[in-house]
């Protein structure tokens, strides 16, 4: 109970910037609104398929993928490197708390604000083009779990990436290169199913492609069989447990380097 304190925290400090997430909304439907005319043109010159997938099923996937990219972005890893910079992380690791599990539960509750600052918008304007007609309604509870494994495994990323700032105190770069990586490998610029089927199976032995790509298809395709549902969850829930102990791991190993203004 002691952590809830730290989701009041999270959401007093997006309270504090309510115009950031309203702007982040509109900037979201922007860019689906063209990613709509962008994937509607592409699909007309088809045959109404591709890659097995119809144009609602991938204008939803990749309306939803943008959205998920925007709320799951709480940047945890600017957090860690920006405290261990101005020295205030000192305090943070005196306190009687698990440094991990703070971070997690602050981060939390600012995807759960911009769930519904960013989400709802969205989910209007896809119900308005009459894209939910591709939902698999009966998957909603897996897509809601297969959620919050995404999350784990996005946070713990960008934990890995923050602890890394206790030895080179700058991550701008191990950021933009894990930006890059998740937003082309997980499904949110296009959808994985367009990818070869050579890359898929790499990809497939990757965290990325069960950030974004595995609830969505959970919830669009209702040819994956229920067997094979189960098969993603289990597979998220390897990588989320995987990524705690290596995040642990890794972290007592990196505070024995910390390095607070050259010290």
């Amino acid at each position: 109970m002691r952590y809830l304190v730290f989701i009041k925290a999270g959401l007093l400090t997006v309270f504090m910037y309510r115009a950031s997430a309203i702007f982040m909304s509109l900037t979201n439907l922007l860019y689906i609104v063209i990613i709509f005319f962008l994937w509607r043109a592409i699909y007309d010159g088809s045959d109404g398929l591709i890659k097995g997938l119809s144009f609602d099923q991938a204008f939803v996937y990749l309306a939803l993928a943008s959205t998920f990219v925007a709320i799951y972005g709480t940047g945890t890893e600017w957090k860690v490197s920006n405290t261990i910079i101005s020295g205030d992380i000192i305090n943070e690791l005196i306190k009687p708390i698990d440094y991990q599990m703070m971070l997690f539960f602050y981060s939390l509750s600012q995807v759960v604000y911009l769930l519904f600052w960013v989400g709802t918008p969205v989910i209007l304007l896809v119900s308005f083009v009459g894209g939910l007609d591709v939902v698999v309604v009966e998957r909603l509870p897996l897509f809601l779990m297969s959620l919050c494994f995404a999350y784990g495994i996005s946070f713990h990323i960008d934990y890995l990436i923050g602890v890394t700032a206790f030895q080179t105190q700058s991550v701008w770069g191990f950021i933009a290169v894990k930006e890059s990586l998740i937003f082309v490998l997980s499904g949110a610029v296009v959808p994985l199913a367009f990818f070869p089927e050579s890359v898929q199976s790499i990809l497939a032995f990757t965290p990325f492609a069960y950030i974004y790509n595995t609830p969505l298809i959970l919830l669009t395709d209702a040819s994956v069989p229920f067997s094979r549902c189960l098969e993603y969850l289990a597979i998220q829930a390897a990588w989320v447990f995987g990524l705690i102990a290596v995040a642990r791991g890794y972290f007592h190993v990196s505070i024995q380097r910390l390095m607070i203004n050259g010290g």
